[in-house]
């Protein structure tokens, strides 16, 4: 929790100077669960493994192998609900919506419903928000709600070819979102754009990418 943003990580001003105990709220950076897993097998055959421990041309092609993968899986940052400035105040502050119902009323958690722009279902129902009357600060506070999670699984083999016993080459094969699993950013959240808001219309983290490297050991 925190009551205040510095300009790194968010807006780093209050919806009102005189009020900061309304600031309150999910800290810019919180994420409630993040999972992270790294396995790494390599496979007891070829040179010092439990078969073909040998200097044989077989042991060289078929031992030597590696399998690596890095999984992880976590639930998503905190964003505001925002309206048009009507305070009357100036115009260097952030600007809430009013909190009037239920946000999840009529709304989905189905990433891929509130990512198509042919569904008529969001992330966050437009029902429940109204734009602060004129010379009035909103209601909602910052950062109430949490944006969709994120998958990613990153997975590699590597093959080792010993020449000697001091000195190896390894080739990696590397899989970076091995399943090429799109995840979503925060949906759209300002009342101000009522044709918009609650959609999901853009992606965080990259698609599949994949490489091949090698590394020289000595």
């Amino acid at each position: 929790m925190s009551d205040f943003a510095d300009n790194l990580t968010a807006g780093s001003t209050p919806q009102n100077a005189y009020d900061y105990a309304h600031e309150r709220s999910n800290s810019p950076f919180d994420q409630r669960h993040r999972f992270v897993a790294a396995a790494a097998w390599k496979l007891p055959i070829g040179k010092g493994g439990l078969l073909l421990n040998n200097s044989s041309l077989t042991s060289s092609l078929v031992g030597g192998w590696q399998l690596n993968a890095i999984v992880t899986l976590q639930t998503g940052n905190p964003f505001n609900v925002t309206a048009a400035d009507n305070s009357q105040t100036g115009g260097n502050h952030n600007s809430y919506a009013n909190c009037v119902g239920n946000p999840f009323a009529g709304a989905t958690s189905d990433r891929s419903q509130a990512a198509s722009p042919a569904s008529p279902l969001r992330f966050l129902s437009l029902s429940a928000f109204s734009q602060p009357g004129v010379g009035t600060f909103g209601s909602c506070r910052p950062r109430m709600y949490h944006g969709p999670g994120r998958q990613n699984v990153d997975l590699s083999v590597f093959k080792q070819f010993r020449l000697g016993e001091a000195r190896q080459i390894e080739l990696r094969f590397e899989a970076f979102n091995a399943f090429n699993h799109a995840n979503f950013g925060n949906p759209s959240s300002s009342v101000a754009n009522p044709v918009t808001f609650g959609q999901i219309t853009s992606v965080v983290g990259d698609a599949r990418q994949i490489q091949v490297a090698g590394k020289f050991y000595f």
